[in-house]
């Protein structure tokens, strides 16, 4: 064999003795990539199983204090709240201007944003009767009326326009957030908010080509995350 041949020889060795070092290193790099994946499909499997498991939220205990006994409207810790303004805002995240709903600029608004703004009046009155009429048929499929309550102190109130849909038959349904806070709140209306905190109330108003409005539904909005 010429030393042609042999040089020929030894580089093909070497070629080879290259390739199987290339294969090793990709059999290796593989199998690290498919331990890894199969890492993260178990961690993401067992993520998955926790937050789909069927528990409860529960809300955290508030501390609730005894009603008051009198007229909130002459209560003088209350009034320094100013629970007589009462605001509007046409931007859902509350960002934008702020107006305050004033008897004397009443032409201002929507009626959907007086009828709210009579609804929260309703509960600082603690009218049961006008409290239980402002809700539908809608409502009252899945909810029951509700017993009667005490005065609301309400105050920093304001009421924040969501969303507006119209139906075929010309009916509107409107989507509002009423934020506001309650003083020394006794739990007899809200259970689900302790005093001088805010969880907004998401409001759904049904309103007939008459322009009749009322309440298909009114719960908290709980933000969990």
């Amino acid at each position: 064999m010429n030393e042609h041949a042999q040089t020929n020889e030894q580089v093909l060795q070497n070629i080879n003795e290259q390739n199987k070092k290339m294969r090793k290193q990709f059999l290796i790099a593989l199998l690290i990539t498919i331990g890894t994946v199969a890492l993260l499909i178990t961690v993401i499997l067992i993520i998955k199983a926790n937050l789909e498991k069927d528990e409860p939220f529960t809300l955290p205990e508030s501390v609730f204090y005894p009603t008051y006994q009198g007229n909130i409207f002459e209560y003088a810790d209350y009034l320094e709240k100013r629970p007589d303004v009462i605001y509007y805002c046409a931007d859902p995240d509350g960002l934008g201007r702020t107006t305050s709903i004033d008897e004397e600029r009443e032409d201002e608004f929507a009626p959907e944003v007086l009828y709210l703004r009579d609804f929260l009046l309703i509960m600082m009155d603690a009218d049961i009767n006008a409290y239980n009429a402002c809700f539908n048929e809608i409502y009252y499929k899945s909810n029951k009326r509700q017993p009667a309550f005490s005065q609301q102190m309400i105050y920093q109130a304001e009421i924040r326009f969501a969303s507006e849909e119209k139906a075929i038959n010309g009916e509107r349904t409107a989507t509002y957030y009423l934020c506001y806070k309650l003083y020394e709140n006794d739990g007899s209306l809200r259970r689900d908010v302790g005093s001088d905190a805010v969880v907004p109330m998401r409001v759904v108003l049904r309103i007939t080509t008459e322009g009749e409005i009322s309440i298909s539904e009114w719960e908290p909005i709980i933000i969990t995350g």
